[in-house]
């Protein structure tokens, strides 16, 4: 669940509009890489927020698999950063979760190269929850 951004009701995360006040993307919850960009003092509407959001809405949810990969990683990620703020070490590793894998995904994303860049997003969340010790299932 998260609450819209638009009205504040409680909605399911992989929701693409608020059933009550009819926003679109009510969650747009993008949580390992706002981690990253809050860690470094970007906002959250910076060209990396922007870029992966576009990636998520546009690329990701035009298919199965993607919708799918979607609605794991709103599972998974809020422990993955539960995970990393556990450790002595967060603000490194949001430093180095934004350099090993944000940067280079949007850098697939300005080339159009959007199967690297899913693959690249992929491999991001398996090597993350394997590192912390996250289940997929």
């Amino acid at each position: 669940m998260c609450s819209c951004k638009y009205c504040g009701r409680d909605i399911a995360y992989n929701a693409t509009t608020c059933p009550k006040c009819g926003g679109q993307n009510p969650c747009d919850k993008c949580f390992i890489t706002t981690a990253c960009v809050d860690t470094l003092g970007l906002k959250d509407d910076c060209y990396e927020m922007t870029t992966l959001r576009w990636f998520r809405d546009n690329y990701m949810r035009s298919f199965q698999e993607g919708k799918s990969d979607v609605n794991l990683y709103y599972k998974v990620a809020p422990k993955i950063i539960q995970a990393i703020k556990n450790t002595n070490t967060a603000d490194e590793e949001f430093k180095s979760v934004y350099n090993t894998w944000i940067v280079p995904s949007v850098k697939y994303i300005e080339k159009k190269q959007y199967k690297e860049a899913y693959q690249h997003y992929k491999d991001c969340i398996l090597h993350l929850s394997n590192k912390y010790n996250i289940d997929l299932n």
